[in-house]
């Protein structure tokens, strides 16, 4: 009698590892979804903060093709000023053509800045869009990791609840034995 006693908690114990070991499994399959969850949630963060610095460099490029401008025109300006006090042909027409020149490019970079421009404002209406995309990715992706991480602390806690059961069981295996030995 003894014996089979001995036997059905051998096999109990046995149920018990296997519970252990089947849970420690899906533990580590979580832990490695969870490990793939953050490598995306980064992935979405880096390309929105490439589009976000692809923005910027636009801007950039529009505030220094705006400055050029800008400093066009204060040379235009001050060789206008120049020519009205020019009493010689010779000067005049050397100044007219270096203002020709000017107006020619502020022509050809007023072109650029409105290509650049309209660059810029695709590109920020792409990051607004992509923005809102990526925000509701990442919401899945939150609340995803959440719900991963409480079953993995669910299950953490059942092989904890196992554990302890299994050493009581052990003891009281090693408490029978003892006795039984005394006899």
């Amino acid at each position: 009698m003894f014996e089979q006693e001995s036997f059905a908690k051998f096999i109990d114990l046995i149920a018990f590892d296997k519970k252990i070991c089947a849970l420690e499994k899906e533990v580590d399959s979580i832990t490695k979804q969870i490990a793939l969850n953050n490598a995306e949630k980064q992935t979405l963060l880096n390309v929105l903060n490439s589009a976000d610095n692809h923005v910027h460099d636009l801007k950039k490029e529009v505030d220094a093709k705006e400055l050029e401008m800008q400093s066009l025109a204060a040379q235009e300006k001050t060789l206008k000023n120049h020519i009205e006090q020019v009493k010689h042909t010779h000067e005049y027409q050397a100044l007219k053509r270096e203002i020709d020149a000017l107006k020619k490019q502020q022509h050809d970079y007023e072109e650029s800045l409105l290509n650049v421009w309209a660059l810029y404002e695709n590109a920020q209406k792409e990051v607004l869009q992509k923005k809102i995309q990526l925000n509701a990715n990442l919401e899945l992706l939150l609340a995803r990791q959440e719900e991963e991480n409480n079953k993995k602390n669910n299950l953490t806690q059942q092989i904890n609840d196992i554990s302890a059961q299994r050493k009581i069981m052990e003891r009281s295996e090693e408490h029978t034995s003892e006795l039984q030995s005394h006899v």
